[in-house]
């Protein structure tokens, strides 16, 4: 008996639930810079033997529109799922990151054609589906990889002052925007950004506009509000069977969408950014205890006075 209880205490002594735990999408693309890079220089070039090459409308009827919706990244190979669910209903795990999307009001609908790896040429039953924590799920991208814009020394985190995450997808999707209004910010180098969605739910218009007129921006960018009469659909950028969407998080965590690229061979955001394979290293901290909705549930301070406490009950059981 005595051993079976000294066998207890060592197993939870030795625990690594104990020093580690998974994060939100957010803190893990703040972590990127310690992953491989990726070249993407090039990687809203057309190719010689691209049939279709350019931001192009995707064939697709529509799946409508949620006020809220998760994205769920699958750590193992960063392949993305989306669903109307919420992110605090999920439960904690070490195989999921979820991060939870808002749409402001002027997000009138979302259209997703195709699952990663499915042939452009498809029509029917192009959505590949996924049953995950007994729910469905569409697969709807695969992550590329993340980087901070500017770079510079002393850049840790996308909630830094004058700081954004550029994520590069390969995810087939268009949106389409319409009245009340439509948010943009235009870049240094000129081109044009949508507001997607925001990290938290928003009560009104007020909270919406402060919430982003409190972003700070890097410098040269500037933020604008539109009042669009006819719906508007942004799309992914088409290079061969991939669509590349490169969307950004600002200094508030709301998510943004280019829809203006730039011309092939012009400067961009993406020209000088170093971006950096997503892995699952990014969703674990071995400094804190958060969970996947990013909600503080140990700290390790705490966690290392249970193993003390455990340390002083074996040591004074043996004794």
């Amino acid at each position: 008996m005595r051993a079976r209880i000294v066998h207890v205490i060592v197993s939870l002594l030795l625990c690594p639930c104990l020093f580690t735990r998974v994060h939100s999408e957010q803190d893990a693309l703040d972590r990127s810079t310690a992953n491989e890079q990726i070249d993407i220089r090039g990687i809203l070039e057309c190719r010689q033997d691209d049939v279709v090459c350019g931001p192009i409308a995707l064939n697709c009827s529509g799946d409508g529109n949620t006020d809220v919706q998760t994205v769920l990244t699958d750590l193992a190979n960063m392949t993305r799922y989306t669903g109307p669910w919420s992110a605090s209903s999920l439960p904690e795990s070490d195989i999921y990151a979820a991060a939870a999307q808002f749409s402001p009001p002027g997000v009138q609908s979302s259209c997703l054609s195709r699952s990663p790896g499915v042939s452009a040429s498809c029509t029917q039953g192009c959505v590949e589906t996924q049953d995950i924590f007994a729910k469905t799920w569409d697969v709807s991208g695969n992550a590329i990889c993340s980087g901070k814009y500017p770079n510079g020394p002393g850049v840790e985190s996308s909630q830094e002052r004058g700081t954004v995450t550029i994520i590069v997808l390969n995810e087939c999707r268009n949106i389409e925007y319409g009245p009340p209004w439509m948010a943009t910010v235009r870049d240094e180098l000129g081109c044009l950004w949508a507001l997607q969605s925001a990290a938290t739910a928003m009560r009104d218009y007020e909270a919406w506009l402060r919430n982003l007129k409190s972003v700070y921006w890097p410098k040269g960018w500037v933020y604008e509000e539109i009042i669009p009469t006819t719906n508007e659909t942004k799309t992914a950028y088409l290079v061969g069977n991939d669509c590349i969407i490169v969307q950004l998080r600002d200094s508030n965590g709301n998510t943004w969408q280019m829809y203006d690229y730039p011309a092939e061979g012009a400067q961009s955001v993406l020209t000088n950014l170093s971006c950096y394979k997503m892995t699952q290293s990014m969703f674990i901290d071995d400094t804190t205890g958060e969970s996947m909705d990013g909600e503080t549930v140990t700290s390790l301070g705490v966690l290392q006075s249970m193993q003390m406490i455990l340390f002083l009950l074996l040591f004074a059981y043996i004794a």
